[in-house]
Parts: C-alpha cells; sequence; structure tokens
C-alpha cells in the first residue's frame, strides 16, 4: 500500500525525470501559448533578452556573489561563482507563461516576455554547463565555452524549426484527431531526446 508507493516514489530520480522528461511538455506547453506573429516582430528583443541578457545576469550576479565572498573572507573561487550566476539567472518559463495569461498587458509585452521565459531557459542551461565545466578545472577555455553556447543554443533552434514543420506537414496531410495529438507528444518528446542525443539545446529545440 502506502509503503510500497514510498519505495517507488524514493527510487525516482526527481532531477532528471524533471530535466529529462516533464520539462520537454512544459516546455511545449507554453510555447503553444505564444503568439507567432508578434514573437516574429519583436524577435530582436527576445533573442537579445534571452541571450545577451542571460549573459550579463550571470557575469553580475557572479561577480556580486564573488565580490561579496572575498569582503568576507571566504575563498570562493570566481568560476563558481559564475556557475551560480548562470544557474540563478534564467527565469522560471512556466511560471512566467502563467503570470502572463493572467495579466492585462499588451500583444507586444507579452510576446516579448513569453519568448524571452521559454528561451532563456535553454540558454541558461548551456551557460550554466560551459561554466560548470570551466570551475571544474575542464580545457575549455572562455573562446571554446561561448562556441558551445552559440552552437548549443543554435543548433537546438535549427532541429527545432526542422521538426516543427515535418510534424505541421503531417498534421496538414491527415485529418484525424487522435493522430495529431500523438504527433504533438511524439513531436515533445522526440525533439528534446533527438537535442539531447545530439548535445544540443533540448529546451530551446522544444
Amino acid at each position: 500500500g502506502v509503503t510500497d508507493a514510498v519505495r517507488v516514489i524514493s527510487q525516482v530520480d526527481f532531477p532528471a525525470t524533471v530535466v529529462g522528461y516533464m520539462l520537454a511538455f512544459l516546455l511545449f506547453a507554453g510555447a503553444m501559448q505564444v503568439d507567432l506573429h508578434e514573437l516574429r516582430r519583436r524577435r530582436l528583443a527576445v533573442w537579445t533578452l534571452a541571450t545577451l541578457g542571460v549573459l550579463a545576469s550571470t557575469f553580475l550576479v557572479g561577480g556580486g556573489v564573488w565580490a561579496g565572498a572575498r569582503a568576507l573572507g571566504l575563498k570562493l573561487p570566481l568560476g563558481w561563482a559564475l556557475v551560480f550566476g548562470a544557474l540563478i539567472s534564467p527565469t522560471d518559463p512556466v511560471a512566467v507563461l502563467s503570470t502572463v495569461r493572467r495579466g492585462s498587458l499588451s500583444k507586444a509585452l507579452k510576446a516579448v516576455l513569453q519568448g524571452e521565459a521559454l528561451f532563456n531557459d535553454g540558454v541558461g542551461i548551456v551557460v550554466f554547463l560551459a561554466m560548470a565545466a570551466i570551475a571544474a578545472g575542464g580545457q575549455a577555455g572562455p573562446g571554446a565555452a561561448a562556441l558551445s553556447v552559440v552552437v548549443k543554443a543554435g543548433g537546438g533552434l535549427l532541429l527545432g524549426l526542422v521538426a516543427g514543420y515535418a510534424a505541421v506537414f503531417a498534421m496538414r496531410a491527415i485529418d484525424d484527431y487522435a493522430v495529431e495529438v500523438s504527433i504533438s507528444l511524439a513531436l515533445a518528446v522526440g525533439v528534446y531526446a533527438s537535442a539531447d542525443a545530439l548535445t544540443l539545446s533540448g529546451p530551446i529545440a522544444v
């Protein structure tokens, strides 16, 4: 009964379950609610906030934590301070999307907030992994880390666009609600898993 349920739940790797499975559906559902017309019109603002905004926040927060630690006499390496900055900088896309949906905002502002919230999550994960690799003493330098961010984010975007257009093409050729829903679910999971296998950004692809 209850003991068996507790034992099963205790065996679940919660972080892996959220990042590996649930995040794909959460981001996909959020992206489906975005006004694509407004998103295209505001794409420069969205991408600037989701990329340069996340990077600027990472260095500002990380630098502030590092300076604060030094003022307190703590020997916190700058690399790990930047890892913390990368971890804190992205907003929670699900919370932002829920808040924007309830608020009375203009279409333009909604599109910017929704698009930035969706894409900064993927950029944040890539930046976090790059910073963590540097802080852990990996061979990659800042230049290689920056290139990795661009490749993973851009590759995830391209993969998502190609898979999305393929799914839309298939749906237009089929007039069956159950099959269309199945294609949508398969698209969310398949794109995320494919991006992960190709070491690209799964959240951005979704």
